[in-house]
């Protein structure tokens, strides 16, 4: 990666800046904002969604709304249309 962003492939990657990492297909993205290919996520400014299974902030919280997720915890994951919580993990159950 360089600077605020990450760039990687196989089965984890992580960035050094304040956002996000994860254990998807690979995840790479320009600040502010990530994005995967495959089963993973991506989002922009304070929100993240995607068809993944996990997702994991440095940040206290991700925001979104509609096929996106926010929760007052480190990291949330989940399958829902809308998710959201104020535990530190949230889920749901559907396409998300």
């Amino acid at each position: 990666g360089s600077g605020a962003w990450v760039y990687g492939s196989g089965p984890r990657v992580y960035g050094s800046g304040p956002w996000v990492y994860g254990s998807g297909t690979w995840v790479y993205g320009a600040e502010p904002w990530v994005y995967g290919s495959g089963p993973w996520v991506y989002g922009s400014g304070a929100w993240v969604y995607g068809a993944g299974p996990r997702v994991y902030r440095a940040d206290p919280w991700v925001y979104g709304s509609c096929t996106c997720v926010y929760g007052a915890g480190p990291w949330v994951y989940g399958s829902g249309t809308c998710v959201y919580g104020a535990e530190p993990w949230v889920y749901g159950s559907g396409p998300w």
